[in-house]
């Protein structure tokens, strides 16, 4: 933004007032460009700021709480400085995203904020003062979910705030880096910590909870979308990637991300991983590959993956689920996978009801789940058509009937 310009017209140079009809010092509208050096003392959670601190600060309405508005909020996880930009008054906030010892991550910048907005936004981010890059997985006093907000890892919460402030105001986000969209940038943030911090195997254990819901099948429960994605993203897609080169394949998330972004190879634009898909599914055989060293060196996560669920005694096949949060629709279709690779009877029932699809709406259930980002494989087109159905989503066919059947053998 070109404040210079900003002075030339006038904008800067006289008060702005704000809501309250309080003149804001010309100053107080500029934006800090530096962030201080890495040994700056930061907040901690029960430091109250000087009015110094203060960029904006009124009542917006008789009987509201009043909002305020920082110069900046500085912490272990972002150096985000608030600015005002237009006499309504409108405000701009940069957010520098820090990995460990500062070190630039990536750059926000939100602008045409309205005062409720960049309040939000400035609380958020402040809810991470005093909290250690370190436990950037699931900082206890970090947790609190504001009315509205997501239930995530602390930071990425506090950055969906961000986003959705920034849209409910019709405000602009820009993101340093090429992303596509928001949800690219928060995923690629996510990544980029994981990669510079290296939570180890327990961390990522310590946030799910392992129950075996019917014989032989177990599900791994996350509440966050981001800790439960990536556990199972390589694996998944060694699993079932509709694009041949990864599935069976030894690839790196590098590699994957690229494919994702190219929508020349069957790419949607963006990696969007863990913010698109609720739950996950891997017959034991994908986890033995793992163990055997197909797709390579494990991450922490992926170690976090195999130890969540030991091989049960036996010889005996079994499957593994993911869910995030407590989603009933979602349990119900992961069960649905479990059951058809893990139970004959099952499987029996719901292939012959879903004979009674006719060749030409087995084509277009076919097209619909391609459309989704399914593999053009049979075994798992037959896979998800039954999952899905088992749920009452007909894809597209009309068959209520099929769903009804389905849920039949399930129930």
């Amino acid at each position: 933004m070109n404040f210079a310009y900003l002075d030339q017209i006038g904008l800067l140079s006289d008060t702005v007032l704000d809501g309250s009809g309080a003149a804001l010092r010309a100053g107080d509208a500029r934006l800090h460009k530096a962030c201080p050096p890495a040994d700056h003392a930061v907040d901690g959670p029960g430091d109250d700021a000087d009015d110094d601190d203060v960029l904006f600060e009124a009542q917006l309405a008789p009987g509201v709480e009043a909002v305020r508005v920082p110069r900046e909020v500085l912490n272990e996880f972002w150096c985000a400085n608030f600015g005002v930009t237009s006499m309504a008054p409108a405000f701009s906030a940069e957010i520098a995203l820090l990995g460990p010892g500062g070190a630039p991550l990536g750059h926000v910048e939100a602008a045409g904020l309205d005062a409720a907005a960049a309040s939000r936004i400035a609380d958020a981010l402040a809810r991470l003062n005093g909290v250690s890059l370190r436990d950037f997985l699931g900082a206890p006093q970090a947790s609190e979910v504001g009315e509205g907000e997501c239930n995530d890892v602390p930071c990425i919460a506090a950055l969906m705030v961000v986003f959705r402030a920034a849209l409910a105001c019709g405000a602009t986000c820009e993101f340093a880096g090429g992303f596509a969209d928001a949800k690219e940038a928060v995923c690629c943030y996510f990544d980029a910590l994981c990669d510079q911090v290296r939570p180890a195997p327990s961390e990522f254990l310590s946030l799910v909870v392992v129950h075996e819901p019917l014989p032989s099948i177990y599900c791994i429960e996350a509440g966050s979308s981001f800790v439960l994605g990536k556990m199972f993203l390589r694996a998944q897609e060694y699993y079932e990637c509709p694009d041949a080169r990864f599935r069976r394949h030894r690839f790196t998330l590098d590699e994957y991300k690229a494919w994702c972004r190219d929508t020349e190879a069957g790419g949607e634009g963006a990696f969007r991983y863990y913010v698109t898909w609720p739950g996950f599914n891997l017959p034991s055989w994908v986890l033995d590959d793992l163990r055997a060293g197909a797709l390579g060196p494990l991450e922490p996560w992926e170690q976090a993956l195999l130890a969540a669920v030991r091989d049960p005694p036996g010889d005996r096949r079994y499957y593994v689920i993911g869910t995030s949060e407590r989603d009933p629709l979602t349990l119900r279709h992961e069960l649905a996978h479990g059951l058809w690779t893990t139970d004959p009877g099952y499987k029996a029932a719901v292939t012959e009801v879903l004979a009674g699809i006719s060749d030409a709406e087995r084509q277009g259930v076919r097209a619909t789940l391609i459309d989704m980002g399914y593999a053009d494989d049979d075994e798992i087109i037959d896979d998800e058509t039954q999952a899905y159905m088992c749920e009452g989503n007909t894809l597209g066919s009309g068959r209520q009937d099929t769903c009804a059947g389905i849920a039949a053998a399930f129930d």
